[in-house]
């Protein structure tokens, strides 16, 4: 698997942000405007911003 999508769902909205491996990591290369701030981060990076998410409240799951 190449690709994978992560959802995000909030009270206000639902969107998503494509993650493909690239090399020897996963990185974000696309992502809906909400979650514009992903594009760019490695998997290490997102992982330093899931508290962002979780505190804010908002759920995520990968598809």
């Amino acid at each position: 698997m190449s690709e994978r999508l992560l959802r995000v769902t909030a009270p206000h909205f639902v969107a998503g942000a494509v993650w493909t491996f690239k090399g020897n990591a996963w990185v974000c290369t696309e992502a809906a405007p909400i979650l514009r701030w992903m594009v760019g981060l490695g998997a290490v990076a997102m992982a330093h911003r899931r508290p962002k998410l979780e505190r804010k409240g908002w759920r995520f799951e990968w598809l």
